[in-house]
């Protein structure tokens, strides 16, 4: 489950300073409910948040978090963030110094006027100053929930080597609702993809990825499939799994581990 921090320091109302050196992390949202299909901004709700949570090295919150708040039909904004140092700024009406590692949480939060009330919010992604990673993209889909597929690959010999030792190239996971004869929906990812790595569903695991939106409490089935890069199969295996209903934030991920036995 992914916990939300409070919210504490309002960064355009003066947070105060730093020794870090400061870096523009670009920020584009899109919102989609996920009942009614409604694509845009609300009218009642004409502002996004975008939060920027500072994460030490095991991923765990470190200092108060950043916000920034825009007008939600601008579909993108310039967020600061700093690299590894000191930050010194104003918290809840007081100035304090706090260590930086350059490593952040982002979300975004589709909101009222005032912010008081939270319409939706996206999945947190991972900023990353030493990596290059200063670019989000993040959906909202107010009432969506998500599973986080992990995939092992497994030789005939029980062993687990990477997807280029195995010639996989994308993993797609086609599903359904349980016991229906509903079309297939697929998500695909490369073999590879660790997204968003603030959460990994068991070790060893090869790459992990999150779903399309889905309704909670929800039972789905269907196949993970190993693809190579003609597109061919490698490998599959049948899977099933249930979709839980938010907890202490909007989305609760759902971890779905499975081991894909590929063919010689």
């Amino acid at each position: 489950m992914l916990r939300k921090s409070v919210l504490i320091c309002v960064f355009a109302m003066g947070c105060t300073g730093s020794s870090a050196e400061p870096f523009d992390v670009n920020v584009t949202w899109s919102i989609k409910d996920f009942a009614t299909g409604e694509v845009g901004c609300p009218a009642a709700f004409p502002k996004v948040r975008v939060i920027a949570q500072g994460l030490d090295e095991y991923n765990t919150d470190t200092g108060s978090p950043f916000v920034n708040s825009f007008d939600c039909a601008a579909g993108s904004a310039t967020v600061t963030v700093y690299g590894v140092g000191t930050v010194e700024r104003e918290v809840d009406g007081q100035s304090q110094s706090e260590e930086t590692t350059g490593r952040y949480a982002l979300t975004v939060q589709n909101t009222g006027e005032l912010g008081e009330t939270i319409h939706g919010e996206s999945l947190p992604y991972v900023v990353d100053i030493a990596e290059g990673k200063t670019t989000v993209t993040a959906p909202i889909s107010p009432g969506g929930n998500y599973f986080l597929l992990g995939w092992r690959l497994e030789n005939a010999a029980g062993e687990h080597p990477s997807c280029e030792a195995l010639g996989v190239s994308d993993v797609e996971i086609r599903y359904r609702t349980a016991g229906t004869s509903d079309p297939l929906t697929t998500d695909r990812f490369a073999c590879a993809s660790t997204h968003p790595p603030l959460t990994a569903p068991g070790e060893d695991i090869t790459g992990f990825g999150v779903s399309s939106p889905l309704a909670a409490l929800q039972s789905y089935e269907g196949q993970v499939v190993a693809l190579d890069a003609s597109g061919a199969v490698r490998g599959q295996i049948d899977t099933s799994f249930t979709v839980q209903p938010p907890g202490y934030a909007p989305y609760d991920i759902t971890n779905v581990p499975v081991t894909v036995p590929i063919n010689p």
